[in-house]
């Protein structure tokens, strides 16, 4: 089985931190890579009393797809991988557990924290946390320090930790490792 990356991307520049970690691992590892784009439902969007056009699920849907395919394009362009594009409507949580567990079979989401916490994270909820305690597959975390913006090289790691807990599963994350393949 091809293994799959879902990146949900959220149009901001902290969404975009984990582009390059995204992409080192679809090199290392030959992946296909889905940008995923959830639009949240207007009553979801805490904008009780503002009117909003008549067709702003439209316009959405255009700047979405139009955001996901300049994204993709230069992704192609600049690593050479495989990637497609994904525009989905509802809960940002529950569509991004939904797709990677239910009809794609993604092996890895890989995804920014935006660092909310207190008030925020109570009022607003965590995409991530929600994420995070609801896959059923593996998913890379990142949390973005200092100013925000995608790195314009290749990454590179100090140190990873890979946990183990004895049972023969946890060490096919070693996998990579020890063919010498590089991220």
């Amino acid at each position: 089985m091809q293994t799959h990356i879902a990146v949900p991307l959220d149009g901001s520049s902290l969404a975009e931190t984990i582009l390059p970690h995204a992409t080192a691992l679809a090199r290392a590892t030959s992946a296909r890579v889905t940008l995923l784009r959830v639009i949240p439902p207007v009553t979801s969007l805490g904008l009780m009393g503002v009117e909003l056009p008549e067709n702003w699920f439209d316009e959405e849907m255009a700047w979405s797809r139009n955001y996901l395919a300049q994204v993709a394009r230069q992704l192609t362009d600049e690593r050479g991988i495989q990637v497609q594009t994904e525009v989905l409507e509802g809960d940002p949580a529950t569509e991004i557990v939904t797709y990677a567990q239910k009809k794609h079979n993604v092996t890895l989401v890989a995804m920014t924290t935006h660092g909310l916490s207190g008030g925020h994270r109570w009022l607003l909820g965590s995409v991530a946390i929600k994420v995070l305690h609801a896959v059923q597959t593996s998913l890379l975390l990142f949390h973005p320090h200092g100013k925000v913006h995608r790195p314009a090289g290749p990454v590179s790691y100090k140190t990873i930790l890979v946990p183990l807990d004895g049972t023969p599963v946890s060490y096919t994350h070693l996998r990579a490792h020890e063919t010498g393949r590089n991220l």
